[in-house]
């Protein structure tokens, strides 16, 4: 990587975190999914989650997501469905 690309890499890496943080960043970031904050809140890197085979990462960062942050239109009746929802498929 060259220095030219680390430097806008770490420049938007610090926006983005910035704006995650509810702090005023220098200019509005174009990413800022969901998933990402997860991933983020729970202390993992988007790295982590994509190359973690069992894939308990990603699950634990969606299972954050849609269940302790649930928007106030979700009812208790979709929470309660989603948390007995199977991930994978039953093991053979």
């Amino acid at each position: 990587m060259t220095e030219e690309a680390k430097k806008r890499y770490e420049e938007k890496t610090k926006r983005f975190y910035t704006t995650v943080d509810l702090k005023e960043p220098d200019r509005v970031p174009i990413q800022t999914g969901g998933e990402m904050y997860s991933i983020m809140q729970l202390g993992y890197t988007v790295k982590e989650c994509i190359y973690d085979k069992t894939m308990m990462k990603a699950k634990e960062a969606a299972e954050y997501f849609m269940l302790i942050r649930t928007p106030w239109w979700v009812s208790a009746d979709t929470q309660a469905k989603a948390r007995s929802w199977s991930w994978y498929p039953p093991s053979t």
